[in-house]
């Protein structure tokens, strides 16, 4: 019998007989079709290439069933087509899209089929509309498959002032979106120290994605990076805001800055270096959304809410 013969077979024989309370260990399997007990493992990894989602439970009583609630088979997409997706739905908050909310739910729904999904979500420090070379976007997708394996990248990198280019082991911690361009914020062993790294074939020569494997620093706060004296020039605030229950999804789905916590219920955080697109965007969620906090940028914004109702009143 040939090898897709006794693939089927043994999905038939799954889905006849095994269950989550009951699964049929490799053993069973291969006296059934009369095979090697190897051979077991190699026939699921066709299924689940496939599409068929076997599962498989670990430990002396343990073995293969088929989840009945994915019986058809349905290719899963491969990391980079999950990753293009993710930036698609980020993409299409900053458009003035007008089925953006069925997008997103019809995104989510497509990613959350994938449960070994391990993607890396960029930090849009601005609108992500950007053009990248052939080149650079390979460098890009190496540098999202270091952070996604908790590897280490030897990058060969020429900075503004330097005459050649030199070759450094770095630690990968975030993908960010600044004024046009991706960094790679990341801790150089060379230099000791966390460094930035344009993504540009002028300056970033080569990426390779090391066998060394790295912990993460527990200590690590981007927030802590970022600033006029940082590696990521400019002045942030960060701006607490209390939203109501009734506009909480549409807010959620808006982009709002860098570092976006979840304090408390209805209450959130995040970093803002443009106030005025951020009085903007306060403005057209009217008294549904209230700044609690610097208060500077309360007193300011109350000012501008002032200011413009006086133009009203003649």
């Amino acid at each position: 019998m040939n090898r897709t013969s006794l693939c089927i077979r043994m999905l038939l024989i799954l889905k006849a007989n095994a269950t989550k309370q009951s699964p049929i260990n490799s053993k069973e399997l291969a006296q059934a079709l009369e095979v090697n007990p190897r051979n077991i493992r190699e026939y699921k990894r066709e299924l689940i290439t496939a599409g068929y989602n076997i599962q498989e439970i670990k430990g002396r009583y343990g073995g293969y069933y088929l989840d009945e609630t994915s019986i058809f088979p349905a290719l899963r997409l491969d990391k980079q087509e999950e990753q293009a997706l993710l930036e698609a739905k980020h993409f299409i908050q900053t458009q003035q899209f007008e089925k953006k909310s069925s997008f997103n739910s019809a995104v989510d729904k497509v990613l959350n089929s994938s449960r070994d999904m391990n993607l890396i979500f960029p930090i849009y420090m601005d609108d992500p509309n950007i053009q990248m070379s052939k080149k650079e976007l390979s460098m890009l997708h190496t540098v999202q498959d270091a952070l996604e394996m908790n590897h280490s990248i030897e990058l060969t990198y020429q900075a503004k002032r330097q005459q050649a280019s030199e070759t450094y082991l770095v630690d990968p911690y975030e993908l960010i979106h600044y004024h046009d361009a991706y960094y790679v914020l990341g801790y150089n062993h060379t230099r000791q120290d966390y460094r930035m790294y344009r993504f540009s074939s002028e300056r970033m020569k080569k990426v390779v994605c090391s066998e060394k494997r790295f912990t993460r620093d527990v200590d690590f706060h981007v927030e802590a990076h970022i600033g006029k004296n940082s590696l990521i020039k400019g002045e942030f605030y960060r701006v607490t805001v209390w939203v109501s229950p009734a506009i909480l999804r549409l807010f959620k789905e808006a982009y709002w800055g860098l570092d976006f916590r979840e304090e408390e219920e209805n209450i959130y955080s995040f970093l803002v270096e443009d106030l005025y697109l951020l009085y903007r965007q306060l403005f057209s969620f009217g008294k549904d959304i209230r700044i609690l906090s610097p208060e500077q940028i309360v007193n300011e914004y109350q000012e501008r809410l002032v200011s413009t109702l006086r133009n009203y009143q003649g």
